[in-house]
């Protein structure tokens, strides 16, 4: 895939390069011998003004014109450092005033010191007034030479275009990595090559840019900061060639409250304290209510415990009553039976007595009958006694769990004010004062004299505190 991209050359004059799109990981092909790397260039001879740089100015319009018509003129770009090299174009021929065909045949040479060359390409193949675009096995080079090794008259040459695939390094930042800022701009500074743009990008959006200066350094005010942390990347542009991501610079931006979030922050207190006391005021009632609950159901266990004494004593009585009628039971059962006796040997009396026994009859029926009221009467209070007991359990059952109550809400009070002693005693420490007294008298007025000294604590003693809270959760 190609794409054409302008340049704006020297002179004013537009030249269309055609750029390739590299592999992965190689960069961006671009002609090296354009670009500024510190390194000369030279040529075996030079006619009037046609010298030299002419070939290396990226204007087609200007040329290289040696002064003879002899074979082995030569030219050579020093690239600075060591760079790849796998294309080579070529815009030569005849410019008027000059005619003739010109180089027959060309070689392109490649040196890492410029003292030892190896050759790169040969051909003998030259178009006049055209280009010559060859590719060649990729090299690493410092130093391009272009021999003419064949000419039927003066050698011109245009441009002498070396390719290869370049991407700049990410520039340097003097700052540390971690930057904290208390506004929404801030500077940086570093250095690269010089003449490289460099640009400045936060989660995607440009936030600056400037141009290295001539020795390379580098000025940048970046602006647009939100508050919290940012992660800020550079990058470095040269001849159209963006390179890779610096290491990101981690920004925390601190802005200082707005009256607003101050008076916000005041009210959040305040509906705080104000809740602290609605629920001290609650826990009191609540408090009170159990109390007078309490003492309600003591009441009534004394109550119970009463009546259930009484039952018992009434059931006692009662039993007793039913052994003492049995008792009379037994004895009349004696009674009838020695009259019975009798009267097996009595007959004659038996018959006097008839009216006697008869009358007998009727009151041992009537004894036993009232006798048998007695033990309904009897399995009906052991009934009662046996639902009182019941009863009795339930209210019991009630009363562990009120005590059970009273004993959370102690607890819970105790630890309140175990936690103000410890604290009071951790500020007798601090303070050295060991008469220290936190004020109040209260588990609640202690409570409140502590929200009203946390309030007047100076903003940095509050952030600790938030932290501090903020990991407890």
């Amino acid at each position: 895939m190609t794409r054409r991209v302008t340049v704006c050359m020297a002179a004013g004059v537009l030249l269309a390069m055609v750029m390739t799109a590299p592999a992965a990981g190689k960069g961006v092909e671009v002609n090296l011998a354009l670009m500024s790397w510190g390194g000369g260039l030279s040529g075996s001879s030079s006619d009037w003004d046609h010298t030299v740089d002419k070939v290396f100015d990226g204007d087609p319009s200007t040329w290289w014109h040696v002064n003879n018509s002899f074979d082995w003129e030569w030219l050579v770009r020093d690239l600075g450092v060591p760079r790849e090299v796998h294309r080579i174009r070529i815009i030569g021929g005849f410019s008027p005033p000059f005619t003739g065909p010109g180089p027959v045949q060309y070689a392109i040479l490649g040196s890492a010191d410029g003292v030892t060359y190896r050759q790169l390409a040969s051909d003998s193949t030259w178009v006049q007034d055209g280009i010559i675009d060859r590719t060649i096995p990729s090299t690493i080079v410092r130093y391009v030479k272009l021999r003419v090794l064949q000419v039927q008259s003066q050698t011109t040459i245009s441009e002498f275009e070396i390719y290869g695939y370049y991407t700049p390094p990410p520039p340097s930042i003097d700052p540390p990595a971690v930057c904290y800022v208390n506004d929404t701009s801030t500077s940086f500074s570093g250095s690269t090559r010089a003449g490289e743009v460099i640009r400045a990008h936060v989660s995607g959006e440009q936030v600056g840019e400037t141009t290295a200066g001539p020795g390379g350094t580098w000025d940048m005010t970046i602006t647009g900061l939100k508050p919290g942390v940012q992660w800020v990347v550079f990058t470095a542009t040269a001849w159209g060639v963006t390179g890779e991501e610096s290491d990101p610079v981690s920004i925390y931006v601190d802005l200082p409250p707005s009256k607003a979030d101050l008076q916000a922050q005041i009210a959040t207190l305040q509906e705080e304290k104000q809740a602290l006391v609605d629920q001290n005021a609650a826990l009191t009632q609540e408090n009170a209510a159990v109390k007078e609950a309490n003492a309600t159901l003591a009441a009534k266990a004394k109550g119970l415990e009463t009546q259930v004494i009484g039952l018992q004593a009434a059931n006692a009585l009662l039993k007793s009553e039913n052994n003492a009628l049995e008792i009379q039971a037994a004895e009349l059962q004696n009674q009838i039976e020695a009259v019975e006796e009798a009267n097996s040997t009595l007959a004659a009396e038996n018959n006097a007595l008839k009216g006697d026994v008869a009358s007998l009859t009727k009151d041992r029926q009537a004894l036993t009958a009232k006798n048998t009221q007695l033990k309904a009467t009897v399995t009906q209070l052991e009934a009662q006694v046996a639902s009182l007991k019941a009863a009795n359990d339930t209210l019991a059952a009630e009363n562990k769990a009120l005590k059970a109550q009273v004993n959370t809400l102690t607890a819970v009070v105790g630890a309140a004010n175990n936690a103000l002693a410890a604290l009071q005693a951790d500020l007798r420490a601090v303070s050295k004062d060991s008469k220290f007294v936190l004020p109040g008298t209260t588990v609640a007025a202690k409570t409140q004299a502590l929200v009203n000294a946390i309030k007047r604590l100076p903003r940095s003693s509050k952030l600790d505190l938030y932290q501090y809270l903020k990991r407890a959760r």
